[in-house]
């Protein structure tokens, strides 16, 4: 649809004009906002870039009467093209203004002879009647209509002027050579040929097309002046093209936006080709349809196509917020609210981020320029907010990896603080921190000179300025500054006094008079020191023979050498004291261990103590050990072996077998004589004796207790049976849960471990 003339809204509409559109008139002077509205071209589109250009090229001005005052800028100081569009426009209203005019229905002049070559199908009487109905209509219709009306009529007029030059009959490269000619400017420059065109057709027709011109030459045959009124003033085609009329095609365009949101219309007449090639029924349009359809769909579905596109601007410019997210907090230190920028700083001392906290209750903040080893920037920062405002009830952080951890999750439970994480994608269900971050970016941070952009290419401080806010709020974006940590901070220092100073708009006082308005009590930690303990980064070491190596030095105490050497402890490192660390083992304090060589510890006597100590507990231990086995007499473990054996052989009984006995001769003598023997000897034993013997009783048998390797072997069979679906004993089933919990337990399975793996090198070198 070609482009409407402009009239800007400050002309007071004809009487007898429908309201919609008005004129340009050609004055000697116009004030900024006329200027601005007219869009013209070679000027600013707004008011107040028209007067920056005016007071650059020091426009002649004048003072403007009326009410509002202000300066009318003379004519003859615009530039040449924009003084040309207004005459331009002038006089195309004033064209329209006389065909409007009731006294004047018989003004425009036209042809109503159609050349000798075509063939009209009313005659001649008829069309004058039928044009002269439509020269009395046109003061009823609306500018548009009646600026339509005379640009086609002018088209058309300058087609019929354009054949009588040339004496020839209408061709299709007639119609190709006058389409040319139109859309390059040449017609409407001849004023002599075709005087009316550039007139009728300023701002409402720039070009046309070869079909459009002859369907207008067509119509006008047969209908007359009737053929350029244009009845439906274009609501017929409101939100209608050649994409949205074929189902099949707009379901796919949209899908496709839907998926790609950034796509480009060449993209998406290509993709629409491809899906649709041997489709008779679905006819896909040029490259300019795709663009207008894509431009459309997005102008009214503006919303939509934001929360597809870009969720955080739809946030920003679209999300309902009607309610308050705060109106549930009511008291001091009751809700914190943590968030760090996803963008980080490139500093001149490294790569830093930038984390923040905010009390909801008195808008209270503060601000860390920390390392981006985020998890212990978070620590440092809940330190600095514990001293200064006291405990918080309640910590709101986001999904992110330096709020998930172990580290954080250890603080806030060590501290009895609940955290509450937000859902991911969804930072506005923090927006406290979010609105926080965004008035201190746009605030004084753009202004800071150590700004420089985020690459060499966007070294530009005044257009790299404009978009810091953006950037610092973009993942993975690296924000260059010349300045370094320790700057950054006192910056952020010195600016949060004069935040917490000023009114908040929520509050009606400032963060600081609100925090004093706080007649409770606050919950304060009086020793920074635990703190420091705390909040200490935490690492795993193995504890060796000479101590604890942690960063290419060697942390030493005598707790250590007592019953810790080659196993796993916990290591938290003291962020003020460089020369000591906190050793914990399975949740338990153990010592504080030491590097001699940064705290100016004697190595000597800790080497000392720690051998007498882990010596005296060796002996202990020996001593322990010692004495149970005096207790359960081990010396007669040989003894209670070879009898275990010699029952375990006794409780095995062979079944009988069928037999016939040997009864011979021999054996029948032989049998004789052992029956003799045996009656010689039982008479020679006195019969006290015989009732003695036949009354003993063996020996009385000691259990001696079970070593940790023989408890692993019998956890080691229950758990073959536990995993094979059997019923553990009822008398096992304690041990088998119990026993797996203790250290010792632990250090089996470590053994057990390491000899599988050792058995499994063995075997694959064979």
């Amino acid at each position: 649809m070609p482009a409407l003339p402009f009239y800007p809204n400050w002309q007071k509409p004809h009487p007898t004009r429908r309201p919609g559109m008005s004129q340009v008139e050609l004055k000697t002077h116009y004030s900024a906002a006329e200027l601005a509205s007219m869009k013209l071209p070679g000027l600013p589109g707004t008011q107040q870039n028209v007067k920056a250009r005016a007071k650059k090229e020091e426009w002649e001005s004048r003072p403007r009467a009326g009410f509002g005052g202000g300066q009318e800028y003379a004519i003859t100081s615009l530039p040449l093209e924009a003084i040309n569009a207004i005459k331009t426009r002038a006089a195309a209203g004033a064209r329209i203004s006389q065909l409007m005019d009731p006294k004047a229905v018989a003004a425009p002049v036209v042809n109503s002879k159609v050349p000798s070559t075509q063939i009209g199908l009313l005659d001649a009487d008829a069309r004058r009647e039928s044009d002269q109905a439509v020269l009395l209509q046109l003061p009823s219709l609306t500018v548009k209509q009646v600026a339509r009306f005379e640009a086609r009529r002018a088209v058309v007029m300058a087609w019929y002027g354009f054949l009588k030059l040339r004496g020839m009959k209408p061709t299709n490269a007639l119609y190709e050579a006058f389409v040319s000619h139109f859309n390059a400017g040449h017609l409407q420059a001849n004023k002599v040929q075709y005087p009316e065109l550039a007139l009728a057709t300023a701002g409402v027709i720039d070009s046309i097309a070869l079909r459009t011109l002859q369907l207008w030459v067509s119509d006008y045959e047969k209908a007359g002046l009737a053929a350029f009124v244009d009845g439906n003033d274009g609501a017929h085609r409101k939100g209608k093209c050649t994409i949205s009329v074929q189902k099949d095609l707009h379901d796919f365009t949209v899908a496709m936006v839907v998926a790609n949101p950034h796509i480009k219309p060449v993209h998406l007449e290509d993709a629409a080709q491809a899906r649709f090639d041997g489709h008779a029924s679905i006819k896909v349009p040029s490259y300019h349809a795709f663009r207008r359809f894509l431009n459309e769909w997005k102008k009214q579905n503006a919303e939509l196509f934001t929360a597809i596109a870009n969720p955080d601007q739809w946030k920003n410019n679209y999300m309902a917020a009607q309610g308050s997210s705060s109106e549930d907090v009511l008291r001091l230190n009751q809700r914190w609210e943590f968030d760090s920028t996803p963008a980080d700083l490139m500093l001149a001392d490294g790569r830093h981020c930038l984390l923040g906290v905010i009390d909801v209750w008195t808008r209270r903040a503060k601000l860390l320029v920390a390392k981006s080893s985020r998890a212990v920037g978070v620590g440092a920062l809940v330190r600095a907010a514990l001293l200064d405002w006291g405990k918080c009830e309640e910590a709101k952080t986001d999904n992110g990896q330096e709020y998930v951890g172990v580290y954080v999750d250890d603080v806030f439970r060590a501290l009895d603080i609940e955290q509450t994480k937000c859902p991911p994608f969804q930072p506005w269900h923090k927006p406290h921190i979010e609105h926080f971050f965004h008035t201190f970016s746009h605030d004084l941070l753009e202004l800071l000179p150590g700004y420089i952009g985020h690459n060499v290419a966007d070294r530009k401080a005044i257009e790299a300025r404009k978009a810091f806010s953006e950037r610092l709020f973009t993942k993975n974006e690296v924000v260059d500054m010349t300045m370094t940590a320790a700057e950054l901070q006192a910056f952020c220092d010195d600016w949060l006094v004069r935040y917490h100073n000023r009114d908040h708009g929520s509050l009606d006082m400032s963060p600081f008079q609100k925090a004093a308005s706080w007649t409770g009590s606050v919950e304060r930690i009086d020793n920074p020191r635990l703190l420091d303990v705390l909040l200490a980064e935490r690492i795993q070491r193995t504890v060796q023979k000479k101590g604890l190596k942690i960063d290419d030095a060697w942390f030493i105490a005598p707790e250590l050498a007592i019953n810790l050497v080659g196993r796993d402890v916990q290591v938290r490192l003291d962020p003020l004291d460089l020369g000591r660390v906190y050793v914990f083992h399975d949740g338990q304090f153990i010592c504080v261990a030491e590097c001699p060589e940064r705290t100016g510890m004697n190595r000597q006597e800790v080497a000392q103590k720690a051998k007498k100590m882990q010596a005296a507990e060796v002996s202990r231990q020996k001593r322990e050990l010692k004495a149970m086995a005096r207790k359960v007499n081990t010396d007669d473990v040989v003894q209670e072996i070879l009898r275990h054996n010699a029952a375990q052989a006794g409780t095995l009984v062979a079944m009988p077998k069928p037999a016939v006995p040997v009864n011979t001769a021999g054996t029948r003598a032989a049998a004789a004589a052992t029956h003799a023997v045996d009656r010689g000897l039982n008479a020679q034993i006195p019969a006290a004796v015989q009732r003695h013997l036949g009354q003993s009783t063996p020996a009385p048998v000691i259990s001696l207790p079970q070593s940790d390797e023989t408890k692993f072997r019998q956890w080691l069979e229950l758990d073959a049976m536990a995993k094979r679906g059997q019923a553990l004993p009822a008398d096992k089933v304690k041990f088998y849960e119990g026993w797996q919990k203790t250290a010792r337990f632990q250090v089996q399975m470590q053994k057990h471990l390491q000899r599988n793996t050792q058995d499994a090198a063995l075997a694959g070198n064979h």
